[in-house]
């Protein structure tokens, strides 16, 4: 759970730096995006209403809590199966601790 909040963290950083650096405010181009794709999901279903903007910062926020998630337990699961087969010989002379977590396996 910590690895999605430390990701989140860092997409929203990029955010705001990506912001400063393109003197562009990135957010709210997300926002309209997420607002034309909900719209245009409304239309779909036949609904005639626009969503409000606080939906659509609501829907962006969840986006990126669901690409940070599905990225965080992508990368769990193939350190899981990388690491998982790792030789402990191949740490060197790292020390015994460090061995011992990358070669013992969970239930």
């Amino acid at each position: 759970m910590a690895s999605l909040q430390v990701r989140s963290a860092g997409v929203f950083g990029s955010l705001l730096l990506s912001s400063l650096l393109l003197r562009e405010n990135v957010l709210a181009l997300i926002i309209t995006q997420v607002c034309a794709l909900v719209d245009q999901m409304l239309a779909s279903i036949g609904a005639g209403a626009t969503p409000e903007l606080s939906w659509a910062y609501g829907a962006a926020v969840a986006l990126i809590l669901v690409n940070s998630l599905s990225y965080c337990m992508l990368l769990h699961l193939l350190y899981h199966l990388l690491l998982g087969r790792v030789d402990s010989k191949a740490f060197g002379n790292a020390p015994a601790w460090l061995r011992r977590a990358f070669t013992t396996t969970s239930p």
